[in-house]
C-alpha cells in the first residue's frame, strides 16, 4: 500500500557477521506506520517521511564543509581529517560516473555513540532493525523547496565507510530521478571502500571468495533486476550487486561508457530501463581476473 512516492534511500545495516551499509524503501502513509522495504550497502534507499519536529537530532556544534553540513555531537573537532575527505567525496563520485557536480546540500547527523543514535532511531522509526547508518529524505514546507538530503550515524570504528556508502546514495538521489534497486546499493559498495581503492570492496571479494569455496555462489543478473525491496536481499546479493557493478565499470572501455551513459539517462523524468545482457560466464570470466 501507497500513499506517497516511494523514494530511494540508503542506510547502514548489521547483517549476521558482516556489517554492510543497506539500503531500504520505506513507502509511508500519512500518519501511519512505516512499511519497510529495506536497502543494503550499510544504507536504506528510500525513506520518504512525513514533516515533523527532529528529536534529539545532534547539534552541539554545526559546520559546512563544501556542500555538507555537519551536526556534531561526537567528541571530535570539526579539523578532523575524515570531514575534509568527505567533503570532495560526492565531486569525486560524481566524476568517476561523468555525472554533473551536485551542489544539493546533504545534511549529517553525527551521533556521539550507537547509543544516543539506537534511542534516536527507537523513537522516530520504530520498526527499523538495528543498523549503523541511515539515509533519508526529508520533505521541507515552502512551496518549490525540495526535500532534505539527511544522513544519521554515530561515531564509530566504521564511520569512514558508512558515510562514504550513505553520500554515494544522497548524491546518487540528488542528480537522478530513478535508479534500480540493485545497481543503486552495488554503486553504494563500489564506492564505499574510497575513490583511491578504484572499486575494490574487500569485504564483498572475501565474501564471494567464501561463496566460491563451499559452492554456493551463483551469479543471475535477472534475478536481481527483479528485486524491488531490499527486504528479498540476502547476503550473497550485496556481494554479487557489488560484483556486477564491478564489472559494468571496469570490464572493458565500452561496457564502462554504456554504463555511464545510463546513468546520465536516469537523470531524465521517466526515462526507460536499459536491458542488460550480460551473462553470468562474462562476469565469472572477470572475477578471475581479480584472483578468484
Amino acid at each position: 500500500m501507497q500513499c506517497v512516492p516511494s523514494q530511494r534511500l540508503g542506510t547502514s545495516s548489521d547483517v549476521g557477521l558482516a556489517s554492510f551499509p543497506c539500503m531500504v524503501y520505506l513507502h509511508i502513509m500519512k500518519y501511519a506506520a512505516l512499511c519497510i522495504a529495506l536497502l543494503f550497502a550499510g544504507c536504506w534507499q528510500g525513506l520518504t517521511l512525513p514533516e515533523a519536529d527532529a528529536v534529539a537530532l545532534p547539534h552541539a556544534t554545526e559546520f559546512r564543509q563544501g556542500n555538507l553540513v555537519i551536526h556534531n555531537d561526537a567528541d571530535v573537532s570539526e579539523k578532523h581529517p575524515l570531514f575534509a575527505e568527505l567533503a570532495v567525496f560526492p565531486e569525486q563520485v560524481c566524476r568517476e560516473l561523468q555525472l554533473p557536480i551536485s551542489d544539493k546540500l546533504i545534511h549529517i547527523y553525527l551521533f556521539k555513540d550507537r547509543s544516543s543514535f539506537e534511542r534516536y532511531l527507537h523513537r522516530e522509526f520504530k520498526d527499523i532493525p538495528s543498523r549503523r547508518a541511515l539515509f533519508v529524505k526529508r520533505p521541507v514546507s515552502g512551496l518549490g523547496k525540495s526535500d532534505e538530503l539527511q544522513i544519521l550515524c554515530f561515531w564509530g570504528d566504521q564511520v569512514q565507510i558508512d558515510l562514504r556508502h550513505e553520500l554515494t546514495h544522497a548524491t546518487l538521489h540528488s542528480l537522478l530521478h530513478d535508479v534500480p534497486l540493485w545497481l543503486d546499493e552495488g554503486l553504494a559498495m563500489y564506492f564505499e571502500p574510497g575513490i583511491a581503492a578504484q572499486g575494490r570492496n574487500q569485504r564483498a571479494l572475501a565474501g564471494i571468495e567464501n561463496s566460491i569455496q563451499d559452492g554456493t555462489w551463483k551469479c543471475d543478473l535477472p534475478r536481481l533486476q527483479g528485486l524491488t525491496e531490499i527486504s528479498q536481499m540476502g547476503l550473497h546479493d550485496y556481494y554479487e550487486v557489488w560484483a556486477w557493478t564491478y564489472y559494468l565499470l571496469n570490464a572493458s572501455p565500452l561496457q564502462r561508457s554504456a554504463t555511464l551513459v545510463y546513468l546520465k539517462e536516469r537523470m531524465k523524468p521517466g526515462a526507460a530501463q536499459m536491458p542488460w545482457t550480460i551473462s553470468a560466464e562474462e562476469l565469472q570470466t572477470h572475477l578471475k581476473t581479480l584472483g578468484l
